[in-house]
């Protein structure tokens, strides 16, 4: 039963062809390759920073875990008599100078 409509026929989508359109469909490939490669280089310089400080910081905990509690404390040094050794700078003053 047909009431007199028509479809008009389905046609795949319009594409450039020949030559012209051959090098415009690998022009376009290598330029979506070349963006790929260097998104995923960049995704994997990401990851691995990010595994290199995660790695370091484990390390980190590691080795201070390891020493002990208290370890982080920075010591005087001591002298084997007991004496506690002072670090700085010193001036020298002549005693014949006479001060202004």
């Amino acid at each position: 039963m047909t009431n007199g409509y028509q479809r008009p026929p389905l046609l795949p989508p319009a594409r450039p062809g020949g030559v012209l359109g051959l090098l415009a469909t690998i022009a376009a490939g290598v330029v979506a390759a070349l963006l790929g490669v260097f998104f995923f280089a960049v995704f994997l310089a990401f990851i691995l920073v990010a595994a290199a400080v995660i790695a370091i910081r484990v390390w980190w905990l590691r080795r201070s875990m390891a020493a002990g509690p208290g370890a982080d404390k920075r010591r005087t040094p001591t002298r084997p008599g007991g004496g506690t050794i002072l670090e700085g700078e010193y001036h020298r003053v002549d005693k014949d100078r006479k001060r202004p």
